[in-house]
């Protein structure tokens, strides 16, 4: 009888160290699993966070590029509109018309000394008030900050400036029209497999010059208006 007890105790003994010792791997296995878990959500959350750089870069290298590209075609016209006593004539827009597509730009506008500006077909828009001529000619060649276009104010764009000369004297700035809307659209914005939102800030103002995530671009400051943002793509022009 006693050894029956004995017997009964010793392997409700290793019962029991059966038992703590499944849970003491279980615990194991389980802080391992974590620990696992944890630094695998790490790696990737760099490999994710240093793919959105490089493809920020490039993006940002891209807008660069066409930047340029648009100067010098700009530049090109710029001289060839020189050529013209009459900035207005049909001939003369029967050429800047056909660049309907020059890099970024989707249209070309010729801004005149007395503040209007001479759009498709050689049609005059006053502007005073709105643009300026001397003010754009100080500048030189540039890209203005966001702006609400002459045809439509609700739409966003920028204008690439460059100065008509003749003689030594500029008679014109010749701009760029750039619809951000179109913007990324344009430039083929796909970054993230199309899993990320764009956002251009411009540098000076904190305006959004491209949200894709919102209907509405607004401004840097606001952020704490709108929706949270999960995947971000920002660039300083």
């Amino acid at each position: 009888m006693r050894k029956s007890v004995n017997k009964k105790k010793e392997n409700k003994m290793q019962w029991q160290k059966s038992i703590i010792v499944t849970v003491v791997l279980i615990l194991m296995i389980s802080a391992g699993s974590f620990v696992a878990t944890g630094w695998i959500n790490r790696m990737e959350e760099e490999k994710s966070f240093e793919r959105l750089y490089e493809e920020s870069a490039e993006l940002a290298g891209e807008i660069e590029a066409n930047a340029q590209k648009d100067s010098e075609q700009l530049e090109m016209l710029a001289t060839v509109i020189a050529g013209y006593s009459d900035l207005s004539s049909p001939e003369l827009w029967s050429i800047l018309d056909s660049y309907k597509r020059v890099g970024m730009m989707s249209r070309l506008e010729l801004l005149m000394p007395d503040d209007t500006v001479i759009i498709k077909g050689g049609q005059r828009v006053d502007v005073k008030g709105r643009m300026s001529f001397e003010e754009e000619k100080a500048q030189g060649v540039h890209i203005t900050d966001r702006e609400t276009d002459i045809l439509n104010e609700e739409d966003y764009i920028l204008r690439h400036f460059v100065p008509v000369v003749r003689d030594g004297e500029t008679v014109a700035m010749l701009y760029g029209v750039v619809e951000l809307g179109n913007l990324p659209e344009e430039l083929l914005m796909k970054p993230y497999d199309g899993e990320a939102a764009v956002y251009i800030i411009e540098g000076d103002t904190g305006d959004f010059l491209v949200d894709t995530w919102h209907d509405e671009p607004g401004n840097i400051w606001a952020l704490g208006e709108r929706e949270k943002w999960l995947r971000v793509i920002i660039m300083s022009s």
